[in-house]
C-alpha cells in the first residue's frame, strides 16, 4: 500500500515537472480518477478553484490533490467531485471548451452541475448524456435555443433559465423517455408562449414558468392538462427566477407574463388537485377578490395590491413588498384625509397592522390627518417597516393647487336653499340642500372642481358669503339704480313665486300618494323601488343620448359594491364623467324610497360613502336593505339624472338566515365566438358565511347581466351570449349586492 502511494506521488511530481515542456496540452488523464488541468485563462482557473475547491466547499472534500498558481495547473481526484459550479467562463476559447468537456466526462460521481453565463453553443453537450450519478443539471443563461439532445435517466431537477426557447421545435427533446423521472422543471425567462410540451412530463411536482410570455390562454391550456399534471405541487408564474446552484433571484420590474383574467388564475388549484403552492409575484395585481376562496399557499409579493377584502386573515398568502400608488386629493403643503389603507396599517387590531416610516409627510398633531410637506423636491411616500405588508412602499401621486376667484355679491331670499344660489362654473355647494337661514350675511362651504382633475386637486373647504334678504324685500334695490342689469332684479322678487315652488314639496298633494294602497303589489318588485322625484330626467332621449346614458350607467355599475362593515354600510360606485354629485338611496327592502333615504354627495369625484343611519336611525342589522346610486348634474338649480345603478341588496350582519356575496366567479372569463354563435356564462358566488343562505329572487335575481355593446354581443337574463357583429366588448355579471365580474367577448 505504501509503495503504491509513493508511486502515485512520484508520477504527480513528474507530471508537474514535465508539463511546462508540453504547453499545448491542457488536460491529461493520469489514471481512471486522476486528471491534470492546465488552464491558461486566469478567470477560468480562479473561478473553478474558488467555487468548487475552496475551504468552505465540503461537498468536494479531498478532490483537489495539488495546485500550482504560477503555471495555473491543478490535479484533481474526479471521483470525489460531487458538485460542479461555474459562472461567467468564456467558452468561445477552444482551450476552455476542451477543459470543461474533459472535466465533466471525468466526473463519474457528480450529482449536480450548474453552468451560468457560459456560452454552450459550441460545447459538446453529449458529455452530460447518460451520466448515471447526475440528479440535477442547471444550464443557465447558456445561449441555448433548444433543449439539448441528451438523455438523463436519473435527473430530477432540470433548469434552463434565461435561454431563448421560443423557436418551433425547441422542446422536441424534452420527452418522458429522455427525462423519465424529472420532477422539477425550471424554464424561467425563456421567451415561452406555447406550453404544450408540458403535457409530455407526467412526473412533474414542480414547474416554474416565471418571466415568460404567457397569457390567459396559456393558463386555459394548462388547466386542460390536469390529468397529465396530476402530481404537480408547485407552480411559479411570477418574477422569481431559478438559477440552480446560485439560488433564486427576482427580476427587475414586473413579470413579462401577462394575465388579465385573475379568475382563471384563481381556478388553477381546482383543476390541479394536488397543487400546494403558487408564485404570482410581480403580476401587476391590484385586487385579490378572485382568490378569496383559495386555500393553498400563494406568494403575491411585489404587486400593486390595495384591495385585501376577505383575504387578510389567510395565513397562506404572502404580501411583502407591494408597490402602491395612492391617488386622491394630495398636494404639497396641504392637509388631507388619511388613505384607508394607511389607516388600516395604523390600526393595532387590524391584520394589516405594521410600522410606518414617513418621507416628506407626517401625521397631524391629533393624528386624524396627513400633512404633506411644502416645497418638496423628492417623492412623498410611506414605507411599511414590518407586518404582513413589510417592505411595501405607498407613494402619493401629487397634484397641483388650482387658482380661482371666490364668488362675491351672492344673494338669496329667506326660505331658499343653497341650490337656488347659482355659482360660477367649477363651483358647487358642499350641501346644496342647506337652508340659507335668516336675513343677514352668512358663510357657507363650497367645492371648487377644476376642469383637469388629473393634474389639479379639488378644493373642498372654500368659504363663500351669501347675503340673505327677506322675502319680497326690495329695500336694497334703490342702492343700485345705476346698474342696468339690476332692473331685471325685480323679476327675481318674482322668485317669491319660488316659494310657490313649494309646490315642489307638493306635500299637500302627498295625501294623494295614499294611492299607496298599491303598495301591496310592491313586495313583488322590491328590487325596482320607486325613485324620489328630486332628480328629474329628460322626457325623451335621442338614440345618441341613450347610448351616452348607457355608458354612464355601465361606468356607475362597474364598481358598485355594497357591504356591511360593523354597524355601518359601505357603498362605492364608479365615477361618472361630468357628474356634479351623487344621491345615494338606502332603505329597508320592505319600504319605499323617500327623501329621508338620501345621502347627498356634492362632489362628482367622490365615489364612496359610509352610511351610519337609515332614515335618521341606526340600521337594523337583522334586516335586508336596498341601495340605489344616482349621478346627477345641476341645471338651473335643479338636479338632472345622468345615470342610475341597479338596485343592490345587502343583508345585516345579525341576520341569522342570510348572508352577503363577497365575490363573483365565472368558469370562463373570456369567450371567442363567431358571428351568430352562442355561449352561456356559468357564474357562481362566494359567500361571506358559508353556513348561511343567499338572498332569494324575491329581492333580485342571483345574477343580472349587462353588455357594453349590443351591436357586438347580447346577453339574456339567464346569461346566454349571442354574437351579433365583429369586434370586442364585455359583459358584466352583477350579484345581488352589486359585486360584479367582467367577462370579455371577442366576435370574429
Amino acid at each position: 500500500m505504501i509503495t503504491k502511494r509513493k508511486f502515485t506521488a512520484l508520477v504527480l511530481m513528474l507530471s508537474f515537472m514535465i508539463s511546462p515542456l508540453l504547453p499545448w496540452t491542457q488536460t491529461r488523464v493520469l489514471a481512471e480518477n486522476r486528471v491534470i488541468l492546465s488552464i491558461s485563462d486566469k478567470n477560468f482557473y480562479d473561478r473553478l478553484l474558488s467555487r468548487n475547491f475552496g475551504d468552505n466547499n465540503g461537498d468536494n472534500l479531498g478532490a483537489l490533490i495539488q495546485r500550482d498558481d504560477v503555471s495555473q495547473e491543478i490535479i484533481l481526484d474526479t471521483d470525489k467531485i460531487k458538485i460542479l459550479l461555474l459562472t461567467g467562463i468564456d467558452m468561445a476559447q477552444n482551450q476552455n471548451r476542451e477543459i470543461l468537456e474533459t472535466l465533466i466526462r471525468s466526473c463519474k460521481n457528480v450529482k449536480s452541475i450548474t453552468l451560468d453565463k457560459c456560452d454552450l453553443r459550441n460545447v459538446d453537450l453529449s458529455v452530460f448524456s447518460n451520466k448515471e450519478s447526475l440528479t440535477s443539471l442547471h444550464l443557465v443563461h447558456a445561449d441555448l435555443d433548444r433543449v439539448p439532445d441528451i438523455t438523463l435517466p436519473n435527473v430530477t431537477t432540470f433548469c434552463l433559465t434565461e435561454n431563448n426557447l421560443s423557436s418551433p421545435g425547441a422542446f422536441d427533446f424534452l420527452t418522458e423517455d429522455r427525462f423519465p423521472i424529472v420532477t422539477n422543471l425550471w424554464l424561467d425567462a425563456c421567451q415561452i408562449s406555447d406550453i404544450e410540451f408540458v403535457e409530455n412530463l407526467k412526473t412533474l411536482t414542480g414547474l416554474s414558468l416565471a418571466e415568460n410570455k404567457l397569457t390567459d390562454d396559456s393558463m386555459m391550456k394548462l388547466m386542460g392538462m390536469s390529468e397529465n399534471l396530476s402530481v404537480l405541487q408547485s407552480l411559479e408564474l411570477g418574477k422569481k427566477c431559478h438559477a440552480g446552484g446560485f439560488g433564486n433571484k427576482y427580476s427587475a420590474g414586473s413579470s413579462t407574463n401577462n394575465f388579465i383574467d385573475l379568475a382563471n388564475l384563481a381556478l388553477i388549484p381546482e383543476y390541479l388537485s394536488n397543487l400546494e403552492y403558487m408564485d404570482l409575484s410581480g403580476l401587476r395585481m391590484k385586487s385579490l377578490r378572485e382568490f378569496s376562496d383559495v386555500k393553498i399557499r400563494i406568494n403575491f409579493s411585489e404587486n400593486y395590491i390595495t384591495d385585501f377584502a376577505g383575504l387578510e386573515g389567510n395565513q397562506n398568502f404572502t404580501f411583502q413588498q407591494q408597490s402602491i400608488d395612492l391617488t386622491g386629493n394630495f398636494a404639497a403643503g396641504r392637509e388631507c384625509e388619511i388613505p384607508e389603507l394607511i389607516e388600516r396599517i395604523m390600526d393595532e387590531d387590524d391584520v394589516l397592522h405594521g410600522g410606518l416610516e414617513y418621507n416628506n409627510c407626517h401625521l397631524s398633531d391629533d393624528g386624524t390627518k396627513l400633512v404633506i410637506h411644502p416645497d418638496i423636491s423628492s417623492p412623498v411616500y410611506v414605507k411599511v417597516s414590518d407586518g404582513i405588508l413589510g417592505g411595501s412602499k405607498l407613494s402619493f401621486v401629487l397634484k397641483k393647487i388650482p387658482t380661482y376667484t371666490i364668488p362675491e355679491n351672492l344673494e338669496a331670499v329667506v326660505g331658499d336653499t343653497l341650490a337656488e344660489v347659482l355659482l360660477p362654473d367649477g363651483f358647487t355647494w358642499k350641501d346644496s340642500s342647506q337652508n340659507v337661514g335668516q336675513e343677514g350675511v352668512h358663510t357657507f362651504q363650497a367645492v371648487y372642481t377644476p376642469q383637469d382633475t388629473d393634474r389639479y386637486i379639488v378644493e373642498d373647504n372654500i368659504e363663500i358669503q351669501v347675503t340673505v334678504k327677506a322675502a319680497g324685500s326690495d329695500s336694497t334695490e334703490p342702492e343700485k339704480p345705476t346698474e342696468p342689469e339690476k332692473p331685471i332684479e325685480p323679476e327675481k322678487p318674482s322668485e317669491p313665486e319660488k316659494p310657490q315652488e313649494p309646490e315642489k314639496p307638493v306635500k299637500p298633494q302627498e295625501p294623494e300618494k295614499p294611492a299607496e294602497p298599491e303598495k301591496p303589489a310592491e313586495p313583488e318588485k322590491p328590487s325596482e323601488p320607486p325613485i324620489t322625484e328630486e332628480p328629474s330626467q329628460p322626457d325623451r332621449l335621442t338614440s345618441q343620448q341613450r347610448k351616452e346614458q348607457k355608458k354612464r350607467e355601465l361606468a356607475l355599475n362597474a364598481k358598485l359594491k355594497v357591504k356591511y362593515a360593523g354597524k355601518k354600510i359601505k357603498i362605492s360606485w364608479g365615477r361618472v364623467p361630468g357628474a356634479d354629485g351623487y344621491d345615494v338611496y338606502v332603505q329597508y327592502c320592505s319600504r319605499r324610497f323617500n327623501k329621508k333615504c338620501i345621502t347627498n354627495i356634492n362632489n362628482g369625484n367622490t365615489t364612496k360613502v359610509t352610511v351610519k343611519k337609515i332614515t335618521g336611525e341606526k340600521p337594523d342589522l337583522k334586516k335586508v336593505c336596498k341601495v340605489n346610486v344616482l349621478a346627477y348634474i345641476m341645471e338651473d338649480g335643479k338636479k338632472i339624472t345622468l345615470a342610475k345603478t341597479i338596485t343592490a341588496h345587502v343583508v345585516g350582519t345579525r341576520n341569522t338566515k342570510y348572508t352577503n356575496v363577497k365575490a363573483v366567479k365565472v368558469k370562463k372569463g373570456c369567450f371567442r365566438l363567431k358571428k351568430g354563435g352562442t355561449a352561456v356564462i356559468k357564474a357562481n358566488t362566494v359567500l361571506v358565511h358559508r353556513n348561511k343562505k343567499k338572498l332569494s329572487n324575491k329581492h333580485a335575481r342571483e345574477f343580472r347581466y349587462e353588455t357594453t355593446n349590443k351591436a357586438i354581443a347580447t346577453v339574456s337574463k339567464k346569461g346566454k351570449i349571442r354574437a351579433v357583429g365583429k369586434g370586442s366588448c364585455a359583459i358584466y355579471v352583477y350579484a345581488r349586492n352589486g359585486y360584479a365580474k367582467k367577462v370579455n367577448i371577442k366576435v370574429k
